[in-house]
């Protein structure tokens, strides 16, 4: 059964493989907001985020073993902003979730209005990224 799922995928174009992959993605994570909502009522955020990113590591751990120290898999040049990046990301899944299990992306939805809400949301992410990028560009350059 995986093996035809495997060789269907396979004999798509580029195309439509990354547009299957991103609907999976979009299943993906409604499937995890939703769970996270419905888990909400009985466990906090930040005990929701932790399981996450617990069976995350369970899932990319054999990669990492895979690829070991000795290949340069988890090995940086930089650790100080894989730290930063590592407790950034943290701290937006703890957020992510507590906005989803609180229910405040949900409330300020309808009175708002979606699609403001959603345009001012997303050019803010889009001028921030844009001044970032750079700086954290030069950051990595060796």
């Amino acid at each position: 059964m995986i093996k035809k799922i495997s060789e269907f995928i396979s004999g798509l174009s580029n195309n439509l493989q990354g547009a299957f992959w991103l609907f999976m993605s979009v299943f993906a994570f409604t499937g995890m907001a939703s769970l996270a909502k419905y888990l909400g009522n009985d466990f906090h955020a930040f005990q929701i985020a932790f399981f996450r990113s617990s069976f995350s590591l369970i899932v990319i751990l054999p990669f990492l073993l895979k690829a070991g120290l000795s290949k340069g898999g988890i090995k940086t040049k930089i650790p100080l902003l894989q730290i930063t990046r590592g407790a950034v990301s943290a701290i937006g899944i703890i957020l992510g979730f507590y906005a989803i299990v609180c229910g405040l992306l949900g409330a300020a939805g309808p009175k708002l209005g979606a699609l403001p809400m959603r345009l001012g949301i997303g050019a803010a992410v889009g001028l921030i990224a844009a001044s970032v990028l750079p700086v954290i560009q030069g950051a990595m350059a060796y």
